[in-house]
């Protein structure tokens, strides 16, 4: 059997790690004839957050989950944990959206 040596993950920089979108980034990016066609995060009658796709909700993506995809060094719990009574920005983990923040 074989033993790896203690290691030390604070110089380690995931790049892998999946990032999460500002929700600004597919208006102000995209080319302008398919703008009115793009992503958007809207608000429901009971102000809730949603995704919407060429003017109409989805129906198989909950906004808040992506969240989970840009957690680093947390906790699935902790995670979901956060999602409770906060908006998708809000509950994004720190560096999930901006390169400066990240490394």
């Amino acid at each position: 059997m074989t033993t790896l040596p203690h290691l030390n993950y604070s110089n380690i920089i995931d790049a892998d790690g999946h990032i999460l979108e500002p929700l600004d980034v597919w208006e102000k990016y995209i080319d302008p004839k398919f703008r009115e066609r793009t992503i958007r995060v809207r608000l429901d009658s009971e102000g809730c957050e949603y995704l919407e796709f060429d003017g109409r909700p989805s129906r198989f993506f909950n906004l808040k989950t992506f969240t989970l995809l840009g957690g680093m060094g947390r906790s699935a719990d902790d995670l979901l944990a956060d999602l409770k009574d906060k908006t998708y920005m809000e509950a994004a983990p720190f560096g999930s959206m901006y390169p400066k923040e990240r490394v």
